[in-house]
């Protein structure tokens, strides 16, 4: 325990996360989040998700349980998160997962929504990614939280290994 606190106090310190857009007008928003299937697991995942980031930055975001919000509606008012077989009516990309749309005004973030490639693979899990037994399986909840770093206003981080990763 002591080498690994040694290791952690003498390693290079990574760069803070930046916004490289708008942002919202307060640190906090909210999910209308009920996407169907295993039996709730999509859902307790996607808060999982959420947490994380209110455990390392300011920011929370809110869920509200049991209340679908359609993601390819970019005007309701309401942050929504689903799967969907196309890209809101698009082809997804041969290495897409998923995408993260952003409405604003000026330079305040109005509403976000996350949609999931449909037609991939997914599961929820820990360990290294794509491993045995979940080759070729994706694991919801990392992706989600990269979606969720979008949502917040963040870009993709190519420099040092990050979650916000292309």
């Amino acid at each position: 325990n002591l080498l690994l606190l040694v290791a952690f106090m003498n390693a290079p310190q990574a760069g803070a996360y930046q916004l490289t857009g708008p942002s919202w007008n307060t640190p906090e928003t909210d999910f209308y989040v009920n996407i169907l299937g295993a039996d709730g697991l999509w859902n307790t995942a996607f808060e999982d998700a959420m947490a994380q980031w209110g455990y390392v930055t300011s920011f929370q975001y809110y869920i509200n349980r049991g209340v679908y919000a359609d993601p390819c509606n970019n005007y309701d008012g309401r942050n929504g998160v689903g799967f969907k077989s196309t890209d809101c009516g698009y082809s997804w990309g041969s290495t897409a997962l998923a995408y993260t749309y952003y409405r604003y005004s000026s330079s305040t973030m109005i509403e976000t929504d996350i949609v999931f490639n449909g037609t991939e693979g997914w599961d929820v899990y820990s360990g290294q990614w794509q491993a045995w037994p979940f080759i070729g399986i994706n694991d919801f909840r990392r992706v989600a939280v990269h979606e969720l770093g979008h949502a917040l206003g963040l870009a993709h981080e190519d420099r040092v290994p990050a979650i916000m990763a292309p």
